[in-house]
């Protein structure tokens, strides 16, 4: 085991930002690096709407988001003897418990509409080409409600999230850009910073 510390580079943006595909790709070049996938962990979004919109008002502070066991799942990736491991999450170093296990954040600024349309897409197409009956029908209201959501609350956290995680980030990209270029651009900055 290598008694060196990995460099711990998170990929931060809104849904639909491109972080997951991003980070994937990234992993596979650095030599399959253990990815810390924030989705596994956080359950803000299965509070209700009303929740969230407290929440919000009440200054939305990133420490109360519920991530049981993310902190400890890091400490152990960066334990495990990696030279790199990936963090895919929308906090970057906005979020106080792992803040300074971050070495390079990169921020994806995806343009919302973009983000939008990527998320609106995916579930689409799952609902499109999926086998099980009902599919179509429950994705319509699945859309119904995601929509009066985005309208409700989301946009106004993800434009939150922008004001807190882009001025920390190391790089800052456009996530409208194709991921082959982004990541191209990634690798290079990590080798200018010695990552």
């Amino acid at each position: 085991m290598s008694t060196l510390q990995p460099v711990v580079i998170s990929i931060a943006s809104p849904p639909g930002g491109g972080k997951t595909t991003l980070s994937r790709m990234l992993s596979a070049k650095l030599r399959d690096a253990p990815i810390l996938h924030y989705d596994d962990y956080e359950a803000l979004t299965r509070r209700s709407p009303a929740e969230i919109e407290r929440w919000l008002d009440e200054g939305a502070r990133l420490d109360e988001i519920p991530l049981p066991g993310y902190r400890e799942k890091l400490t152990s990736l960066k334990a495990a003897g990696a030279a790199h491991v990936v963090v895919d999450g929308p906090l970057g170093r906005a979020h106080p418990p792992t803040a300074a296990m971050i070495d390079f954040l990169v921020f994806l600024d995806t343009p919302l509409d973009v983000a939008l349309a990527r998320v609106l897409r995916q579930q689409a197409s799952l609902a499109a080409h999926g086998t099980e009956p009902g599919g179509p029908l429950r994705f319509a209201f699945w859309l119904e409600a995601y929509l009066d959501n985005y309208v409700r609350f989301m946009r106004r956290s993800y434009v939150m999230q922008r004001s807190v995680v882009l001025p920390q980030a190391d790089l800052v990209l456009d996530g409208a850009l194709a991921p082959e270029h982004l990541l191209e651009m990634i690798l290079r900055a990590l080798v200018e910073r010695g990552h």
